[in-house]
């Protein structure tokens, strides 16, 4: 039994347990991210950009505050080709996503990455780099990491730098 399960089964464990599930969300999208996600859009509004956030929710946040386009498990298979078809035909300046586009999906169109927040570590990390390095041309790209300083999301981004600087993922080897 893990550390995790047996402090769920106190009534204690479990408060402490959502207390830091209600922290967490809110370090991972606040005002001040909402902020620089919209300055950010500006700024690129020529570029093509893909914006990776912890959670649904926060995606579909950006997709309606920024009326960008949301990719989550719960768009289906022939949507999801459609979104990726306009932004790869520059009918969509940007495509937003909680996971579904950290693995898998080849967009060497996009330039710029904005991530808004992540929740499963350094291979999630070095995976949505990636979507944005795929060679393209003489393309230069630039990515954007958001974190809300003292809080958890701060610890998470420290201790995923030290898994990358290490070469080591929470999963293995950084691919």
């Amino acid at each position: 039994m893990t550390c995790i399960r047996a402090i769920a089964r106190m009534a204690e464990g479990r408060d402490v347990l959502a207390s830091m599930g209600r922290a967490s969300a809110l370090a991972s999208f606040p005002a001040a991210k909402r902020t620089a996600v919209r300055e950010l859009l500006a700024r690129h509004r020529r570029d093509r950009t893909l914006l990776f956030t912890a959670t649904a929710d926060d995606a579909y946040a950006i997709g309606e505050d920024e009326l960008v386009p949301v990719i989550t498990a719960e768009v289906g298979r022939a949507e999801r080709e459609a979104i990726l078809t306009a932004f790869r035909e520059r009918r969509v300046r940007a495509i937003c996503s909680a996971r579904v586009l950290n693995e898998g999906v080849d967009v060497p169109e996009a330039t710029v990455a904005i991530v808004v927040a992540g929740a499963l570590g350094a291979r999630e990390h070095v995976q949505r780099i990636g979507r944005i390095l795929r060679p393209n041309g003489d393309k230069r790209a630039i990515a954007y990491e958001l974190i809300t300083m003292g809080t958890v999301d701060e610890a998470r981004h420290r201790a995923r730098r030290r898994r990358i600087a290490s070469g080591r993922s929470s999963h293995g080897d950084i691919p």
